[in-house]
C-alpha cells in the first residue's frame, strides 16, 4: 500500500522526497500523509531531472550534474531520510530515475553497468526491498537498452526488479531480469474494471504486479477492490 500523488494533477509528489530541494518541513509534512493513509511502503526517486516538485535543477546518486563520481552529500541526505522512512515503519521501494530527465536517462543508457554498480557502491540498495528501473521508460529507452539495464541491476541487487511504461503497456516487465509489473492505467476507470484490468495484466505478463497508478490523487476504495481481488500485491492510490 502506497501513496504517491495528492492534489489537484499530483501537485503534490511523494516521490521526490529524497529531493535535497524539498525542505525538511515538507518532507515532514509528507510523512503525516502517508502515515495518514495508512501506507507501508514508499517509491522515492533516486535520480529525477524534471518530473514533479522539487525535481528542478535535478539530483542525483552524482549530485545535479551527471558527473559519474558519487556525490556524497546528496548520498548523505538520501539514507538520512530513507532510514527515517523506515522508522515510520515504511518498506523502500528505490526507482532508478524518473521520467523528463533526458541527461540522466542518456547517462544511464550509455553505461548501465557503471551506473548500477555505483548505486551499489553508494550502499543505498541495503534498504531497499525491491528497484524500478524508472518511470514510463518507453520515453527515453528502446527494449534492448531497457533489458541492458534490467541484467546490469540485477548483478547487483538481488530481490525484485521490475519496470514502469505509459498507461496500457507492460512488455519491457517480461524481459529477463525483471519480476515486477508497475502498471499505469488512464484514470477515471471505475472499480470493477480495474480488478479485471489486474487479473488480466498478472495473466499476460507473468509478473507480481503493482497497480501502480490508477488515478492522479488517492483513490482508496479502487485501491481497496484491487487488493481484495488478490491479483495485485500492491497499489499507489491508497
Amino acid at each position: 500500500r502506497s501513496s504517491n500523488w495528492a492534489g489537484k494533477n499530483a501537485k503534490r509528489r511523494m516521490q521526490n522526497m529524497l529531493s535535497p530541494y524539498m525542505p525538511a518541513s515538507t518532507f515532514n509534512e509528507y510523512r503525516k500523509f502517508l502515515k495518514s493513509r495508512g501506507v507501508n511502503y514508499v517509491n522515492l526517486f533516486l535520480c529525477n531531472y524534471g518530473d514533479g516538485e522539487y525535481s528542478k535543477p535535478g539530483y542525483s546518486i552524482y549530485g545535479p550534474k551527471w558527473t559519474g563520481k558519487l556525490h556524497k552529500p546528496t548520498l548523505k541526505l538520501f539514507e538520512d531520510r530513507i532510514k527515517i522512512l523506515m522508522g515510520d515503519g515504511h518498506g523502500i521501494f528505490l526507482w532508478s530515475v524518473a521520467d523528463e530527465s533526458k541527461p540522466y536517462t542518456d547517462g544511464i543508457a550509455a553505461n548501465p553497468r557503471k551506473f548500477y554498480n555505483d548505486l551499489k557502491a553508494s550502499g543505498l540498495l541495503e534498504y531497499a526491498s525491491a528497484l524500478c528501473l524508472g518511470l514510463e521508460m518507453y520515453e527515453s529507452f528502446n527494449s534492448k537498452q531497457v533489458a541492458a539495464q534490467a541484467k546490469a541491476a540485477a548483478a547487483v541487487f538481488p530481490r525484485p526488479i521490475g519496470t514502469h511504461q505509459k498507461s496500457g503497456n507492460y512488455n519491457f516487465s517480461k524481459l529477463a531480469g525483471v519480476s515486477m509489473c508497475f502498471f499505469q492505467v488512464k484514470p477515471g476507470a471505475s472499480a470493477a474494471s480495474l480488478v479485471a484490468t489486474a487479473w488480466k495484466i498478472k495473466k499476460a505478463s507473468g509478473r507480481y504486479l503493482i497497480m501502480f497508478e490508477i488515478e492522479r490523487e488517492p483513490a482508496p476504495e479502487k485501491c481497496t477492490a484491487i487488493l481484495k481481488a488478490g491479483d495485485a500485491f500492491s497499489v499507489g492510490n491508497v
